[in-house]
């Protein structure tokens, strides 16, 4: 083979490998394309995976903090008999409130911070436990001074709030869930005012858990997380 034949069919290889190069490359056009088209799926699917984690974290520190007070009042019971024997003090004010729950609850568990709520002093008494979760305690019933409360209110609530549990500042289905104890049956249980079928308590005019019903009276949304095993269900006002 000539030299001439062999520096022309290197050539010709070497103009060959460029220009396959040259096509195999991407356009400014088509990487702007593709770069859309992936924002677009990311706009699209990370609002549903936010949302779906935070449900799930909903579900988890609700059903946590539902088994550890649980058991913090069956172990109290065990210890200083039943609820309706214990001392409640002379009033409903939060001094009441703070003395009953450091007798009867806070041995029982690990308590981050307490103290009186910024909103109302004179009313509730809060803890905060370990998962980041603030139970703010209300003493309620006729509130009369020296009758015992008819039941003892555990608000349970994720961004620390320490209000009312009847302020306009509470989500019952997203950030707040309402705990009770009544002192004739000796157990913690969710806030239920119409009974505890998962259809009265979802439709239930005043406090039922669905959407037609402002976030701060959604009451009952607790007790629904729990008839459905702390599961967030397609009909679950979130």
């Amino acid at each position: 083979m000539s030299v001439a034949h062999r520096n022309h069919k290197s050539h010709f290889t070497h103009s060959t490998h460029f220009t396959h190069a040259k096509r195999a490359a991407f356009t400014l056009a088509e990487v702007l394309i593709t770069l859309g088209i992936i924002g677009i799926v990311a706009a699209m699917t990370i609002p549903t995976l936010v949302q779906n984690y935070q449900k799930k974290l909903f579900e988890t520190k609700v059903q946590y903090t539902y088994s550890l007070l649980s058991n913090v009042v069956q172990r109290s019971v065990a210890e200083n008999g039943d609820i309706n024997t214990w001392d409640y003090g002379t009033s409903y004010h939060s001094d009441d409130v703070e003395k009953f729950v450091k007798k009867y609850f806070e041995p029982y568990f690990y308590v981050v911070e307490s103290g009186k709520s910024i909103s109302y002093p004179t009313r509730y008494y809060y803890t905060k436990i370990k998962n980041g979760v603030t139970i703010t305690w209300q003493f309620d019933g006729k509130f009369d001074v020296g009758d015992f409360p008819s039941a003892i209110y555990a608000i349970g609530s994720f961004n620390g709030n320490t209000s009312s549990f009847y302020d306009e500042s509470r989500d019952y289905s997203h950030r707040d869930f309402m705990m009770t104890i009544m002192p004739y049956n000796n157990k913690l249980d969710f806030f239920s005012w119409s009974g505890n079928s998962r259809e009265l308590v979802i439709n239930n005019d005043t406090y039922g858990c669905n959407k037609n019903i402002v976030p701060y009276k959604r009451l009952q949304c607790g007790k629904l997380l729990q008839i459905d095993n702390f599961k967030i269900k397609d009909d679950y006002p979130w």
